[in-house]
């Protein structure tokens, strides 16, 4: 008969589950498309990648990588913006993080500032959400 894991154990399983597959990932020599079609969604369609930096906010991609994600915006001396652009490169593009860093540098400055602020309106949507949250609970 196995126990049912404490909160606290589910939570270092998961997360550690994650590390390894964000390790693995960085550790991959790159695909050189994966890269290549993130920097096309940051140009062409700026939306998805600060939609799907919302659904890892809202944990659609998994409570490790939501969690994850939770820290970054409770470390307010962090680059948010750049950590969530660069965490979901990995996540949804398969690709690391360096090479996400590369394309961010390869877009205009228009590019970077449209982006810039749909990724910051999702981190402020996310906080919005918190407090709902917060102020509903019993």
């Amino acid at each position: 008969m196995t126990q049912i894991p404490s909160f606290d154990e589910y939570k270092q399983n998961e997360v550690r589950k994650f590390r390894a597959e964000y390790e693995r990932i960085q550790k991959e020599p790159e695909v050189g498309a994966n890269g290549a079609q993130f920097y096309v969604d940051c140009v062409k369609d700026p939306e998805l990648v600060a939609e799907r930096i919302g659904w890892l906010l809202n944990g659609t991609y998994g409570f490790a990588e939501q969690y994850t994600a939770g820290q970054i915006l409770n470390n307010k001396r962090m680059n948010q913006v750049a950590a969530l652009s660069q965490m979901i490169a990995v996540i949804e593009w398969q690709t690391s993080t360096a090479r996400a860093r590369e394309e961010w540098k390869n877009l205009t400055k228009d590019e970077q500032k449209k982006l810039d602020s749909l990724i910051r309106a999702e981190i402020k949507a996310y906080w919005e959400n918190q407090e709902i949250v917060k102020d509903n609970q019993i």
